[in-house]
């Protein structure tokens, strides 16, 4: 299966909502606009993952920029600082 075959079989059965918060989304708008749908595989591609519609959901950009490319169940790195250094 063709990734353009999957992302028209995860749109429709998303409905042009995002499929984790609700809103509606549509791949019309710019990319930088918070309601632009993307395509996002639960397991990602560099883990194994697959481009098949039970991997793939139809998220808005701003539900996918906090994934980062991490499995959900990948093991989260704790901070060594609270707040960054400046340079002054």
């Amino acid at each position: 299966m063709t990734r353009k075959e999957c992302y028209a079989i995860v749109t429709a059965r998303a409905k042009r909502r995002c499929e984790r918060c609700g809103i509606r989304i549509s791949d019309r708008r710019p990319k930088w606009h918070a309601q632009h749908a993307e395509m996002n595989h639960k397991v990602p591609l560099s883990l194994g993952g697959e481009d098949t519609p039970e991997n793939c959901e139809l998220i808005c950009r701003g539900c996918h920029q906090p994934d980062g490319g991490h499995a959900p169940t990948a093991e989260r790195m704790r901070l060594l600082r609270r707040e960054p250094r400046g340079l002054w």
